[in-house]
């Protein structure tokens, strides 16, 4: 084999490289490896909650007990709307307000209500901002009181809602402080 072959060959094969290179690092950009549960909502809202009617309806929001031991029910009321995604927003965001009486929250301070989704199986997606972790206390009874109180809030007062999956920033998360695994939905569960 001559000289000239030699090097047309190994300028060849480093092109070829350079070439497969690029194409992954492309391919990984524009098409990034998607979850085995994607998100599809089937029902979605991204409009603020607007005030349909006056009319205001009850519902229970779950709060931690002093000693972080148990929930325990807060009476609040919200406005009824003809959206029930607007309902569910409004419970969500008095959950993050947190209890006007000697109970403790259950959500984080600086955590955000990002969005809401509701699929046809009765599965809801709530979407949080990631001070939800972030600013969490930690300890397995405090991610409990976070997740149940959630779940109980929504399930407890939305009959179409039956499990409910915790995101943040728009993305199934592993835990929220390393004790319960909320890769999957919650149903609601006496605490």
């Amino acid at each position: 084999m001559s000289k000239k072959a030699g090097g047309f060959n190994f300028i060849f094969f480093g092109m070829i490289i350079i070439l497969m290179t690029g194409a992954g690092i492309y391919f990984l950009k524009y098409f990034p490896k998607k979850s085995k549960r994607a998100v599809k909502p089937i029902y979605s809202e991204t409009a603020p909650i607007i005030k349909k009617t006056d009319e205001k309806m009850k519902v229970s929001l779950y709060f931690a007990s002093p000693e972080d031991e148990h929930l325990v029910v807060e009476s609040r009321e919200i406005y009824r709307t003809f959206s029930r995604i607007d309902q569910i927003k409004q419970a969500v965001i008095a959950l993050i307000e947190g209890p006007k009486n000697d109970l403790d929250p259950v959500i984080p301070e600086g955590a955000v209500l990002k969005e809401v989704y509701l699929d046809k199986n009765g599965t809801v997606y709530v979407d949080f901002s990631i001070e939800l972790v972030k600013n969490h206390p930690g300890g397995s009874s405090g991610e409990i009181m976070t997740i149940y109180g959630i779940v109980n809030t929504l399930c407890a007062n939305f009959s179409e809602v039956k499990e409910v999956q915790i995101l943040v920033e728009g993305k199934e998360i592993e835990t929220i402080s390393g004790h319960l695994d909320t890769r999957y939905p919650f149903s609601m569960k006496n605490i």
